[in-house]
């Protein structure tokens, strides 16, 4: 029964990530940015935003929304 709470509690915690928009990874190869906005028209400074670089290095910082712009760039 442990077992199952455990890969119950980390199914949670997944979804709860992927939900958040937090932390989605980019394809391989592929660094991102990504900037979230307090409104739908996404004007003005942004709320929060996080980057992954080639390197595997990723850091957020602010509050995440469901309105954000994504950039991808090319590692190569």
């Amino acid at each position: 029964m442990r077992h199952v709470r455990s890969l119950s509690f980390a199914g949670l915690l997944s979804c709860a990530a992927l939900l958040s928009g937090a932390v989605i990874a980019g394809p391989p190869g592929q660094w991102y940015t990504t900037s979230y906005y307090a409104d739908v028209s996404k004007s003005g400074d942004p709320v929060g935003g996080n980057h992954a670089d080639c390197g595997g290095f990723f850091q957020s910082w602010g509050e995440t929304s469901p309105y954000y712009t994504r950039v991808f760039g090319d590692c190569r």
